[in-house]
């Protein structure tokens, strides 16, 4: 046990830190980001792997293990050797680190951008907005078709840009984070369902499929305990994602999704354009009415509620060890 992170004294403290600097910072243009170094090295051991005119899913599955193995290995040893040495750089560095991998402040403004569009009656705009947290067609998207995306973003994203990372910083600090964030990017990169990519970027999606498959579970149980505060009931939650979460295309999407949809009373699924092509996928928590823009609202103070549920539940165990 006290080779967990958040139970390792400090560990408890750097992730405190990372926490407060998410929700006073954000995401901030201005400071150097990893994850933009973590995708150009994608983009550049695509190029190499492609090179080696292997069969696309050896030479996929070469590059995704060898780059989330790499990212591990390489920030262990960085991160223990200043441990050792400059332990006051390794707290900073650290909580640096697990800070930029986690994006709920960034996710809460960009949502809330779309909210702001939408009550100023500025579709355009909204349109515009939410084109930066989907890949879904937008051009003729309407109100409720917006506010739908935003809900369904929001909470895919509490799992894979809020709980996974935190989940990984916690178990093995900033090295394991940064190695989760690594097969995210290269799931957001190369785990597409296409020509290009579907025999090359199978093991990068299977990656995220497993890293994200204890999290998005903890996430449906931590928003059914939630619930209440949304106006709804945990009984509710939890028949929403037992009968819904597995009608979603992803094997962990579909638990957020259904647990918001049940917490706030909507429902989601349904026809979705991508690249000119129609998508009918089946809608979650039929019983809900159709989202509107104050639906936005609520998925966001949910999402909030949710994940600082989530982090108390790591860092008060951590800190009664820390102090006792």
């Amino acid at each position: 046990m006290e080779h967990l992170f958040f139970l390792s004294g400090i560990g408890v403290w750097i992730l405190t830190a990372s926490i407060i600097m998410d929700f006073f910072l954000g995401d901030r243009e201005d400071l150097p980001h990893p994850v933009r170094l973590i995708g150009a090295a994608i983009a550049g051991a695509e190029k190499l792997a492609r090179a080696t005119l292997l069969p696309d899913m050896v030479a996929g599955a070469i590059m995704s293990v060898c780059l989330s193995g790499g990212t591990y290995l390489f920030s262990w040893i960085v991160f223990h050797q200043i441990e050792m040495h400059l332990p006051g750089v390794f707290f900073f560095l650290s909580a640096t680190a697990i800070y930029f991998c986690i994006s709920l402040r960034c996710l809460a403004d960009e949502a809330l951008k779309v909210t702001a569009a939408l009550e100023k009656g500025e579709i355009e705009e909204a349109r515009s907005c939410i084109s930066m947290l989907v890949s879904r067609d937008t051009s003729s998207m309407t109100e409720e078709d917006i506010s739908r995306a935003v809900i369904e973003t929001v909470a895919e994203n509490l799992v894979d840009g809020i709980m996974s990372p935190f989940f990984y910083a916690a178990l093995g600090g900033p090295a394991l984070c940064l190695c989760f964030k690594t097969i995210s990017t290269m799931d957001s990169m190369i785990g597409y369902r296409n020509s290009t990519y579907l025999y090359f970027g199978r093991t990068a999606a299977r990656l995220d499929d497993i890293a994200n498959f204890i999290p998005a579970r903890l996430a449906a149980v931590i928003i059914a305990a939630v619930a209440p505060l949304a106006g709804s009931r945990p009984s509710r939650v939890l028949g929403c994602v037992s009968t819904c979460a597995g009608l979603h295309q992803s094997p962990n999407s579909g638990y957020p999704e259904a647990a918001f949809a049940a917490a706030i009373g909507v429902k989601l699924g349904g026809p979705v354009s991508y690249h000119g092509k129609l998508h009918d996928y089946p809608v979650i928590n039929k019983a809900g009415k159709a989202p509107c823009i104050h639906d936005i609202r609520k998925a966001v103070n949910l999402m909030y509620m949710s994940s600082f549920l989530f982090y108390a539940m790591i860092l008060i165990p951590g800190m009664a060890i820390s102090l006792g």
